[in-house]
């Protein structure tokens, strides 16, 4: 399963660049967390590039810049746009292909931070490849990308796919969250995984009228059908990979008809699409509050 931000990672982690010698170069390294101001130490890249990208969600913001024709690898959850899937797969973002990648020659490695972040790092620095690790849990964290990745590859433009993933949301209402319908995000069916407080999902429900019924706990928990019939939520999004097992049919939600499974999960994913998302989220939580 490749989930965004399904993963584990130091809550302490902020900007930081470190540097190890190669023939008596330095070989920058950066972990980006676009919450703190980007400090403009990584070297220009050169027009040559070849760009490895192992997140579904970074290789949409590439092609979205214009960075599409530089991308010799890609995660094997990588489909959108469509010119992705004809690119050579490296694993996914917790396992990547490392052999496959160091092969490819690429000039950079671009992902999301995760529990493998750290090893896949060292790795590539011992292969004298540069490696640049995103954290996407925000919305601010996922709206900040573009112009991070502009100031790393030397774009001139990217205000305006800024500026339109801002303008695609709303702000989070200050009202009574209780009389919100309450709504239940699963990405995995087999265990049950839920999106938790705190993450992307959770804000992009609250933004768009709902109340996440996971209001404790992990960012990405497990659930049993015992927990999720005591949680009863009133709308259940299902956007799991693969098949669909049938949810308990004493559930509230799928009572009244409110089950939403979706065929292109990969609308969920922390990117360009974000305005697409929550239209999305803000028509199904309308119609579970009727």
């Amino acid at each position: 399963m490749s989930l965004y931000a399904c993963q584990s990672h130091k809550e302490n982690d902020t900007l930081k660049n470190t540097a190890s010698t190669t023939a008596g170069k330095e070989l920058p390294l950066t972990i980006i967390n676009p919450s703190n101001p980007y400090e403009t130490k990584v070297k220009t890249l050169s027009s040559n590039l070849r760009i490895v990208s192992t997140a579904p969600s970074i290789t949409e913001f590439l092609f979205e810049l214009g960075l599409g024709n530089k991308i010799v690898g890609v995660s094997k959850f990588c489909n959108f746009p469509k010119e992705s899937q004809n690119i050579p797969k490296v694993g996914g973002h917790t396992d990547p292909d490392l052999e496959t990648i160091i092969a490819l020659k690429p000039t950079i490695v671009v992902g999301v931070d995760s529990s493998q972040r750290e090893k896949t790092e060292a790795i590539l620095t011992k292969s004298k490849i540069r490696s640049i690790w995103m954290k996407v849990e925000t919305v601010d964290d996922v709206l900040t990308v573009p112009e991070t990745l502009a100031k790393i590859f030397k774009i001139d433009e990217t205000r305006n796919l800024s500026d339109r993933m801002r303008s695609e949301l709303e702000p989070i209402l200050v009202e009574n969250q209780s009389s919100r319908p309450s709504v239940l995000v699963i990405f995995g069916l087999s265990p049950i995984i839920a999106a938790g407080p705190g993450t992307f999902m959770d804000e992009l429900i609250k933004r768009a009228g709902g109340k996440n019924i996971m209001q404790s706990g992990m960012p990405y928990p497990q659930l049993d059908n015992e927990k999720l019939i005591a949680l009863d939520p009133m709308l259940i999004i299902d956007a799991s990979f693969g098949e669909h097992p049938p949810l308990p049919s004493q559930l509230r939600a799928m009572k009244d008809g409110n089950v939403v499974r979706l065929k292109n999960n990969d609308l969920m994913r922390p990117s360009p699409r974000i305005g697409q998302m929550f239209s999305f989220l803000k028509t199904a939580i309308t119609k579970a509050s009727k």
